[in-house]
């Protein structure tokens, strides 16, 4: 079944990430390690014991999920640590140039279970750090966070992941309209490129079952379709392009300046959750090509004075004088 599912998918292209999951202590290490040896080896296209076709070898395995949430893992620190240590040594054992990536964690600070985890050395066995942003309305305080929890630990020069980016307000408040939600897709994934993010996972995003009152266990109505992306008719949402725009934009960019940022509080007052981008200003280089992302308050040219070719989340572009580009909350891309 697995080897299926990789040939499936790399057959269209995918090159994929494995999540090994498990949901409490590992009662037979020497079982544990045996297992993810066989599955390193298998996949990592040395030509020896691989499965036939591969196109691509599996080169990055994620230990985990929320693995402070009991939820997920009902164990200990010490029970999650001596399972990192042996999923690294037998993975790196069968593929040197595999790399580990951390169980997703879901707060970017304040966060008991990492900090014990940290302090007993865990950074030593991934390398690649790893937050989950299930956000609220434009909220970016997670992302936010993470880069100074990094900081503070020390391994900020570590590869960078997000691998749950997911709508949650859109379930407990579908009467934001898909158009809102494409602004606030663009600001989230520009701000994390922007802020060294290597690697963006969307995840989960369907709206809820307007029509129907059953709520899941959180009180909020299930996921359902249509997707945020494609609805029930097949056309293709504003979130659709909004997050192909992005990508068709930076995608491998080489360098970003931060030209300017305001973080601040968003609707919510009161909520300390409600951290959002309220205004931002970046310069990527692109293919040796400058392309400016701008949202805010004031005129494009408080920033750039000439004309310019200015696309908006929908891929809309058209040449435009700076002085006459008022800048909105809505992102624009900017080129000579």
């Amino acid at each position: 079944m697995l080897d299926y599912r990789v040939m499936k998918a790399q057959s269209h292209g995918i090159q994929l990430v494995a999540d090994i999951m498990f949901d409490r202590p590992i009662r037979d290490p020497e079982l544990f390690s045996e297992i993810l040896t066989l599955i390193a080896e298998r996949y990592d296209m040395d030509g020896e014991n691989d499965i036939p076709c591969l196109k691509y070898p599996i080169k990055y395995y994620m230990i985990g999920n929320e693995v402070e949430v009991k939820n997920f893992f009902n164990g200990s620190e010490e029970d999650y640590l001596e399972a990192l240590i042996i999923a690294n040594k037998a993975i790196k054992t069968a593929y040197p140039d595999a790399k580990i990536v951390q169980a997703g964690m879901v707060s970017g600070s304040n966060n008991p279970f990492w900090d014990k985890l940290m302090d007993m050395g865990a950074a030593e066995y991934f390398d690649v750090t790893n937050i989950h942003e299930v956000y609220f309305e434009d909220s970016i305080m997670k992302i936010h966070e993470f880069d100074e929890y990094l900081k503070e630990r020390g391994i900020d020069d570590l590869e960078k992941w997000n691998t749950e980016i997911q709508f949650e307000d859109i379930q407990r408040n579908p009467s934001l309209s898909n158009e809102e939600y494409a602004k606030i897709t663009a600001k989230y994934l520009v701000y994390s490129l922007a802020h060294d993010y290597d690697k963006l996972f969307i995840v989960n995003f369907k709206y809820p079952i307007e029509e129907s009152r059953i709520t899941n266990y959180y009180g909020m109505p299930p996921f359902g379709d249509p997707s945020a992306m494609v609805n029930l008719s097949n056309e293709k949402t504003p979130v659709y392009y909004a997050v192909k725009t992005v990508t068709s934009n930076l995608d491998e960019f080489s360098d970003v300046e931060i030209i300017f940022e305001l973080v601040g509080k968003g609707i919510n007052q009161k909520e300390p959750w409600n951290v959002v981008s309220k205004e931002g200003a970046y310069k990527f280089t692109v293919n040796s090509e400058e392309i400016y992302v701008f949202w805010g308050t004031g005129r494009l040219s408080s920033y750039l004075e000439g004309a310019y070719n200015i696309t908006t989340i929908y891929n809309e572009t058209s040449v435009r004088d700076a002085h006459d580009v008022k800048l909105t909350d809505s992102p624009i891309f900017v080129r000579n």
